[in-house]
């Protein structure tokens, strides 16, 4: 089986706001269909089992991205949060035809096993830059940037006069991500490996691809 870069794939970014830890919308994006839905309106979570379901298709691999998932993992399982005291839970919601794993140890990261479809693998880009959003749009000069933060992000809900720029706000966040996925994937393929968790991990990879002859144990 190859182990290089994907011919098939789907990339999926999401972020979450909240006011006073509890969920007030979800925004998500393909790189061509953006959804910016209010909690208020359906349940996060359906929103993003919707969205995710809808894109995925046989054959292919499929990622989801946050920036910061220790926050949007919890955010999007609300319902179940008492299930992250532990390092690792299976979450089974039937009424999607869903099945989740969640590892929040030392690295937050989850799959979503969708019947008849396949598994999605939901991974922080954080473990790639290890610094903010903004600062790695900035840093590596990305099309995309960040939006002033909002003064009163998190603390209450944008004002009817405040709607449009909360919802400008939220959606730049996405397309920054989006952007970010896209440059952390151009530089997965110029390696020709598959799809790492992390840099550390891709790091490790390439190690053992460039450097370790096939079959050679390494004795320490």
């Amino acid at each position: 089986m190859r182990k290089g870069f994907p011919d098939k794939l789907v990339n999926i970014v999401f972020d979450t706001e909240s006011v006073l830890g509890d969920p007030y919308s979800i925004q998500l994006f393909d790189g061509e269909t953006a959804n910016y839905s209010l909690h208020s309106r359906e349940d996060i979570l359906t929103t993003f089992i919707k969205y995710v379901k809808k894109r995925m298709r046989k054959g292919y691999q499929h990622y989801v991205w946050a920036h910061g998932l220790d926050f949007d993992l919890p955010m999007l399982l609300h319902k179940h949060h008492t299930l992250f005291s532990e390092n690792y839970f299976e979450l089974s919601l039937p009424q999607y035809g869903v099945f989740l794993e969640c590892f929040t140890g030392k690295m937050t990261f989850a799959k979503m096993y969708v019947e008849d479809v396949g598994m999605v693998c939901i991974y922080d880009t954080f473990r790639f830059v290890t610094t903010s959003l903004e600062a790695a749009c900035n840093d590596l000069k990305l099309e995309y940037k960040k939006l002033p933060r909002p003064d009163y992000l998190g603390k209450r809900a944008p004002r009817a006069e405040e709607d449009t720029s909360f919802r400008e706000y939220a959606m730049a966040d996405v397309y920054a991500l989006y952007g970010l996925v896209q440059w952390e994937m151009d530089r997965i393929r110029e390696l020709d490996t598959q799809i790492p968790i992390s840099l550390a991990q891709l790091a490790s990879i390439v190690f053992r691809k460039k450097f370790i002859p096939t079959g050679q144990k390494i004795n320490f």
